[in-house]
């Protein structure tokens, strides 16, 4: 069950980084997969520590990775 939630939210993410390299927000050599595994490891790493995602999260997890997939 959690793998099928994982790879059907994993494929939208994936469109979504895809669409930005074709625009030149995100850099073209980005290896997609790898990145992703990031943010879904962060995910669990946090849930697993706290049980909960904080409410800003999501910004510290982009801050800490924008400078490994924005175009420089």
């Amino acid at each position: 069950l959690i793998r099928s939630v994982l790879v059907r939210h994993r494929s939208t993410l994936t469109e979504v980084v895809r669409h930005h390299i074709s625009r030149g927000i995100v850099r073209a050599d980005l290896d997609v997969e790898p990145f992703l595994d990031c943010i879904v490891g962060a995910y669990c790493a946090q849930r697993a520590r706290s049980g909960d995602i904080d409410a800003d999260w999501n910004e510290r997890v982009a801050l800490t990775l924008l400078p490994a997939f924005v175009q420089p």
